[in-house]
């Protein structure tokens, strides 16, 4: 998993997952991997979609992923 890898090159990959996916459960393993990968951009992709996200479970984990990230 790119999560597991730590590789940020997946970052811009997995934000556009993000913003594009329309399976919550797609979004909330791809909001998992980019806060296990952290970083300012992983970090700027998942704060723009909390503002956008609907579904509760996906905010949920988005949540989760930001508090891993800092």
């Amino acid at each position: 998993m790119l999560g597991n890898n730590g590789d940020e090159e997946a970052v811009p990959t997995l934000i556009t997952a993000l913003q594009t996916e329309k399976s919550s459960m797609v979004r909330e393993t791809v909001a998992w991997a980019l806060g296990q990968i952290g970083g300012e951009e992983a970090l700027k992709g998942l704060t723009s979609q909390l503002a956008l996200e609907t579904d509760a479970s996906v905010l949920e984990e988005l949540k989760k992923a930001l508090n891993h990230c800092k």
